[in-house]
C-alpha cells in the first residue's frame, strides 16, 4: 500500500478557545502497508500531550501578562483622570 519512501501524515490538532489550528507532522512508515507502529503512536500521543500542557502553560502565562497591562493601563487612566 505505501512504498518503503512514502510518509505517513501524522495530523497534530491543537484546541484552542474555538480556533481550528493544525500542525502537521511527517514521518516515515515503519512497515509497508501497515501504518505507523504502536510504539511510534504512542511516542506521537506522549509529544501531543506534551505539546498541549507546554501550550496550555504559554497560553495561562500570556493570559496573566495580559491581565497584569490591563490592571496597569486603568492605573494610568485614573491617574491621568486624578491629574485633569
Amino acid at each position: 500500500m505505501y512504498p518503503s519512501d512514502s510518509p505517513c501524515i501524522v495530523y497534530i490538532v491543537y484546541p484552542d478557545a474555538g480556533s481550528h489550528k493544525t500542525t502537521t507532522t511527517t514521518t516515515v512508515c515503519s512497515e509497508r502497508g501497515k501504518g505507523l507502529s504502536k510504539e511510534k503512536i504512542a511516542e506521537i500521543q506522549f509529544q501531543i500531550e506534551a505539546d498541549r500542557r507546554r501550550l496550555e502553560g504559554q497560553k495561562d502565562m500570556e493570559e496573566e501578562e495580559k491581565r497584569k497591562v490591563e490592571e496597569d493601563l486603568a492605573k494610568k487612566e485614573a491617574e491621568l483622570a486624578d491629574a485633569e
